[in-house]
């Protein structure tokens, strides 16, 4: 019923195949030209961007430098979870902390085959590149001044090495291919790779953006906010492992969704589990990742309708989970709580209000290591229209409408919320935390821009989000990022 045609008429079947092809051919269009501008937009903000202006940019750049050089950051030179331990405290023979910095003595404890020697060589060759880009006059918190010697100079007892060791792996064979050793080059090409994973996560961004979204104008929106919403777009040019777990949980997200729309099978979610398993080798932050992966199961009715089976997943999820933290435990992570006070301490930390409003600052916008942010009018006006996106969004959930999968909403919602539950248990609000949930986070922004105004008007307010989004990334530029980074203080 309801057919134009005999189904068994060879030209019936031959104009649906054209028809087909020429949807797949402008599909292909559509993403190469997406893409193309995701690209310019990912060089815009790698050229505006000062030389590390990342957060915790010289860290993460020592880790992988090191790597790049040959040495294995699993302490005594092999693949164990016991890292050479310090000389240190009460109980040692000998307090190393008198003769090295505690910075340069945790890069001893990841990379046993390094001398100290050559640990705070590379710490000066950072320290004099940042002191030549004028480091110390853009972060105000640093006092102004050079002359710096140790990273404990800037930021005490703080290192990139308790991280987890996947994103600096990655880095570290990234940075062996430029032929070079001067410290800035080796940076804006350690920054090429970022901006090829700015690319990968906004294309991800569109496929997740196709399979929750058959409305043509919605989609695009979505896949608009992962690619210009700035703190996202700026990570484009840093060094920071947050680039390399956001793009492996966007890749999760993605096959989460297209398994909702039916067009994922086995193998493509199998790869999903092993990206989700691969990123909490690069951050905690990626922990979330297991969490939507088992809903996604629990939503997937029409596959999924073993309780028992339901069950089993869960249990292998959770022994997974505790298998990494334990590796987490052993690997001198910063992020496990050593007992139950310190874990209570940071839940209260984590839902103050201070810890609240930084989270929702530096993702709306924050420059020179947060300590240029922009004015409390500014901040209140985008984070009243992102709530009201938001609410939007929820109430597209609730009352269902055409060309939106609930159930891919619905996975968004609850994702959000587990991912929103890291930063708390850590105990620290910091924006780029939730980037792992862009997707999502894009998904319901979007669906939130069409809540109010009836189908046939969707493309009208999808390009009046698309707009916005352009005057809200313009703005973020040239009245926040570059003047904070060059003009306040003439460079």
């Amino acid at each position: 019923m309801g057919c134009l045609h005999d189904p068994g008429d060879p030209f019936a079947r031959a104009r649906e195949r054209e028809l087909g092809a020429t949807e797949r051919s402008a599909r292909r269009r559509e993403s190469v030209w997406f893409l193309a501008a995701v690209l310019l937009h990912g060089l815009v903000y790698w050229l505006c961007l000062a030389p590390w202006m990342g957060e915790d940019e010289p860290w993460h750049f020592e880790y992988a430098s090191h790597v790049a050089d040959g040495h294995a950051p699993w302490g005594n030179g092999r693949v164990e979870f016991s890292n050479t331990e310090l000389q240190t405290g009460p109980d040692a023979p000998y307090d190393e902390r008198w003769d090295h910095p505690s910075s340069q003595l945790q890069v001893r404890r990841r990379f046993a085959t390094l001398s100290d020697e050559a640990i705070a060589a590379r710490q000066t060759q950072i320290l004099e590149s940042m002191e030549r880009h004028s480091f110390y006059a853009r972060v105000d918190w640093t006092g102004g001044f050079g002359g710096r010697r140790d990273f404990d100079q800037i930021q005490p007892v703080f290192t990139a090495t308790t991280h987890q060791p996947g994103y600096y792996l990655l880095l570290g064979a990234w940075l062996a291919l430029w032929p070079g050793e001067d410290i800035d080059g080796q940076l804006y090409w350690a920054r090429c790779l970022s901006l090829i994973l700015y690319v990968l996560t906004c294309w991800a961004g569109l496929e997740f953006a196709r399979a929750a979204f058959t409305d043509r104008s919605l989609a695009l929106a979505v896949a608009l906010v992962v690619a210009w919403l700035p703190m996202h777009a700026r990570q484009a040019a840093l060094v920071n492992n947050d680039v390399l777990v956001r793009t492996l949980s966007a890749f999760v997200w993605m096959v989460c969704a297209r398994r909702l729309a039916g067009v994922a099978g086995a193998r493509e979610f199998a790869l999903a589990v092993a990206a989700a398993l691969l990123a909490l080798f690069v951050k905690t932050t990626a922990a979330a990742g297991l969490g939507v992966l088992l809903l996604t199961l629990v939503l997937d009715t029409r596959r999924v309708r073993d309780a028992r089976r339901l069950l089993l997943y869960a249990a292998g999820a959770a022994l997974v989970l505790a298998g990494v933290i334990t590796y987490w435990h052993f690997q001198h992570s910063p992020v496990l709580p050593r007992n139950v006070a310190a874990f209570l301490l940071r839940i209260g930390r984590g839902l103050s209000s201070s810890a609240m409003h930084e989270l929702a600052t530096t993702w709306i916008g924050a420059f020179n290591w947060y300590s240029r942010p922009f004015s409390g009018f500014e901040y209140a006006s985008i984070g009243g229209a992102t709530l009201a996106l938001l609410a939007g969004g929820l109430v597209v959930l609730a009352r269902g409408a055409a060309g939106v999968s609930r159930s891919t909403l619905l996975l968004c919602a609850l994702g959000v919320l587990v991912q929103l539950a890291l930063p708390v248990l850590r105990g620290v609000g910091h924006g780029r935390y939730l980037m792992p949930a862009l997707l999502a986070i894009s998904a319901l922004l979007a669906a939130g821009a069409v809540a109010w105004v009836p189908e046939r008007s969707r493309p009208r307010a999808a390009l009046a989000l698309a707009c916005a989004l352009v005057v809200y990334d313009a703005w973020f530029l040239c009245a926040g990022l570059i003047p904070s980074e060059y003009g306040v203080w003439g460079a």
